[in-house]
């Protein structure tokens, strides 16, 4: 109660003395600059005479007529390019890497989905086991081969946690 008396009577000293605890904010004049038009005039401190005061034009009707030209030619590209370069995939048989031992679970998964993909891709899918080396000899194997996207690697959820 004290203390909350004593702020009470300073604030109320200092406003009747009229001296400042801190000095005044701000010191100088302000200037505020403001980058668009305001009401009908240009906007330009130098007197241009277009919007904004150096020549620059706001986006007009050719502005909008040569942009959506633009988008139009650059799609027409994109989809004559993706016809003339297109591959079929897969254009040869699939490697699926299995590192485990026969007759484990990854592979019994492998093996189940070769066939599937064979229909799909109308390809052979062909299944290798590559055990050993805690999944190591397959995995360098996988990093070391082309990367056309013919060779895959089945992993267990261990190995893609790590």
């Amino acid at each position: 109660m004290k203390r909350v008396l004593c702020i009470v009577i300073t604030l109320a000293l200092v406003s009747a003395t009229g001296v400042a605890l801190s000095q005044a904010y701000p010191t100088k004049p302000i200037r505020l600059v403001v980058p668009f038009a305001q009401g009908r005039r240009t906007g330009s401190r130098r007197g241009g005479w277009c919007w904004g005061g150096d020549g620059a034009r706001p986006p007009g009707l050719w502005h909008r007529i040569l942009q959506q030209l633009a988008i139009a030619l650059v799609a027409l590209a994109s989809l004559a390019a993706g016809t003339l370069f297109a591959q079929s995939y897969p254009s040869k048989p699939i490697r699926l890497i299995v590192p485990f031992a026969p007759g484990g679970p990854a592979d019994i998964q492998a093996r189940l989905i070769g066939p599937k993909l064979t229909e799909a891709w109308g390809q052979p899918v062909i299944v290798e086991n590559r055990p050993g080396g805690n999944t190591i000899i397959a995995t360098e194997l996988t990093a070391r081969a082309e990367p056309d996207g013919h060779l895959v690697q089945v992993i267990s959820a261990g190995f893609a946690i790590n």
